[in-house]
């Protein structure tokens, strides 16, 4: 007899694991409420941000929002890339009411706060609108765009080289590049970051949301940056330099950890901002920036110990900050009477060293130079005495002015007074022979 064939069916359970075929994105939320509105608190990987959010365009603002510093953005994507322990506040998203759907879990009160799911329309994605943190999600798009682009990249170098029968030391070192990069791409998949939705219909008040945080905000000054930040191989030099106690008499405990400008009866020689900017100047040059490649190379011990130097010759050169640094001459004193009361000038005489010294000139000779200086130091500056003539002239930026107790503090004033004074050193004016 013939048989028939049988043939067995499966039903497959997929109830809930197709995420794909999901008519709603949904999120464990905390609610909450302020300012008579409802705030809702997820939180994201860092992919599904950028396919979540809108992407800011730098080219095309957004109506409801500022233009966008591609520049900046790109900032943020290498800072996280390059920072394991890196940090970003949460991003404030407006929706509009009616658009997502909220559901307290069993027992989710707990105060004034609910938890719950939050569920969010599939088609109803572009109801999201950036409040604040736009520069951050670009940044975000950048990031991973970046890492995948330089896998492919790498990825296809490898591929080359085995083809080519490159020498081992070659194919080890893309070999090493693909896996940091992918060790790279795998911490960024699982970082994550908060997002707070705020329920807002109308785009004036929305607006106004931004205004009122950016108008909240406590600015960080530069002082505080410089000493919190250890990012940065010159903040890592100041914090060596301040902890360590052979620190030049001149500079201990007299650095202001607080302030970025001291000025009339405050006891301090500086503030931390401007003595970070002088050991930048002593290190590379009034000109300089710290490139990525320099963040790398230069040791905070060796920069911090220059900097000691610098400000030794500057004693031993100048009687009144060796009065300051004796203890016998007040702050407040020295700003009426000396342009060397004031930290723009100790920066210009920081320049003047890095360049001398990097022409070759000793630290000896150097010294010398300083103390021919020393005498015509005393402000306020006059065109009346040779002395005051002397730093009038010097540039044609127009560093100082008549009656002025310090140069100015303009980058290219500043720059141009470090090079009339190096160029004192071969062909110094009639007052320094």
């Amino acid at each position: 007899p013939n048989k028939k064939e049988i043939i067995m069916s499966v039903q497959p359970d997929l109830t809930g694991k197709l995420s794909g075929y999901a008519a709603t994105d949904d999120y464990v939320t905390q609610m909450s409420t302020q300012g008579g509105r409802k705030h809702f608190v997820i939180v994201l990987p860092l992919p599904q941000v950028v396919t979540t959010l809108p992407i800011p365009d730098p080219n095309v603002p957004f109506d409801d929002n500022r233009e966008v510093d591609a520049n900046h953005a790109k900032s943020f994507a290498q800072y996280v890339r390059t920072q394991n322990k890196w940090h970003a506040g949460c991003l404030t998203i407006r929706v509009m009411s009616g658009t997502v759907a909220f559901k307290a879990f069993e027992g989710g009160q707990a105060g004034a706060l609910q938890f719950g799911l939050l569920s969010v329309p599939r088609n109803a994605r572009g109801v999201f609108k950036i409040i604040d943190g736009q520069h951050r999600i670009l940044g975000f798009k950048y990031l991973l765009d970046g890492l995948n682009d330089d896998l492919m990249s790498a990825v296809s170098d490898l591929a080359k080289a085995e083809r080519i029968s490159a020498e081992k030391a070659v194919i080890d070192q893309y070999t090493r590049n693909i896996k940091s990069i992918k060790d790279t791409l795998a911490r960024v998949d699982t970082d994550c970051i908060a997002i707070e939705l705020v329920v807002e219909d109308d785009v004036e008040l929305a607006k106004q949301i931004f205004v009122d945080v950016a108008n909240h905000a406590k600015g960080v000054r530069k002082a505080i940056t410089a000493l919190f930040d250890q990012s940065k191989v010159v903040n890592r030099a100041l914090n060596e330099f301040l902890d360590d106690p052979s620190t030049d008499d001149l500079i201990r405990d007299r650095v202001d950890p607080y302030k970025d400008r001291v000025v009339g009866s405050n006891p301090h020689l500086m503030g931390a901002g401007s003595l970070a900017d002088i050991i930048r100047t002593v290190a590379i040059g009034i000109n300089g920036r710290v490139s990525a490649a320099q963040e790398k190379t230069l040791n905070q011990k060796v920069l911090a110990a220059e900097a000691n130097r610098f400000f030794e010759v500057l004693r031993k050169s100048f009687p009144e900050l060796e009065s300051i640094a004796t203890g016998n001459t007040e702050m407040s004193a020295l700003r009426k009477t000396s342009i060397l009361g004031s930290s723009t000038m100790m920066r210009v005489m920081a320049g003047v060293y890095y360049e001398l010294k990097t022409a070759g000139v000793s630290v000896t000779d150097i010294k010398g130079f300083f103390e021919k200086i020393a005498l015509h130091t005393s402000a306020p500056i006059s065109s009346a005495n040779s002395s005051g003539a002397m730093w009038l002239n010097a540039t044609t930026e127009g560093a100082f002015a008549d009656g002025a107790n310090a140069p100015g503090s303009r980058a290219q004033a500043v720059k141009a007074l470090v090079a009339a004074i190096v160029g004192w050193y071969k062909k110094p004016p009639a007052e320094l022979k």
